[in-house]
Order: structure tokens, then C-alpha cells, then sequence
């Protein structure tokens, strides 16, 4: 597994590419741990080949510490399988279907008007 990451406005990108297994979850966590104080995060997926079941609750895990951090982050890129296994585990994170998708979803939360009472 290989990761990337990028910089695009306010949001910090990584991309993930080849297999998503054990091993691969144990290096994920590690950056997250040492790099991701960032509060906007888009995890492209597009580029992952296999993605184990053991990477899968792995990585969910880490994705839920990340969430209770208050990091906000989407996922674009992913596939069906992994967004049906995401859906059956009852986890609520954020799919787009791209990155420009993932990007904008940030813009247009920025944009909600706040609550109140009239």
C-alpha cells in the first residue's frame, strides 16, 4: 500500500493505492496519529486494488478515533464492497463519489447558514 498526501485549499488529501490489508492499516494509523491534527480530510480511495477484511475493520477503527477527535473527513473513490460492508457495519462516514465531489461537500457545509430561533 501506498499513500500520498496533498494539500488542496483547506483540506488535506490522501490518496491510498494498492492493497488495503493489516499491514497497510498499521502504517495508516501511524500517520494519522503523527500527522492529522488538519480538521477537513478526503481519503480518496480510487486507486486501491484489494482491500482485506481485516484492512477494512482496521481502518473503519481508525477512521472512528479520527471522527471522536473531531477531524471532519469524507471518503470519495470507494467501492461498492467497501461502502456495503461500511453500510452493514452501521458506520456513518461520509461517501462521495470524488474527489471534486468530497471537496465541494465541504464548501457547501461552509455555506449553511447558522440555526436559529425566530
Amino acid at each position: 500500500m501506498r499513500t500520498s498526501f496533498r494539500q488542496n485549499k483547506d483540506v488535506f488529501v490522501i490518496d491510498i493505492e494498492g492493497n488495503l490489508d493489516i499491514n497497510g492499516v498499521d502504517h495508516l494509523k501511524h500517520l494519522f496519529n503523527r500527522n492529522l491534527n488538519q480538521k477537513k480530510i478526503v481519503f480518496n480511495l480510487s486507486s486501491l486494488s484489494f482491500v482485506g477484511s481485516l484492512g477494512i475493520s482496521d481502518f473503519s477503527k481508525a477512521l472512528t478515533d479520527l471522527k471522536h477527535n473531531n477531524n471532519e473527513f469524507k471518503i470519495c473513490g470507494a467501492s461498492s464492497e467497501f461502502e456495503k460492508i461500511f453500510s452493514n457495519e452501521g458506520l456513518d462516514f461520509a461517501m462521495c463519489a470524488c474527489e471534486e465531489d468530497a471537496m465541494a461537500s465541504f464548501s457547501d457545509e461552509d455555506q449553511k447558514p447558522p440555526f436559529s430561533f425566530e
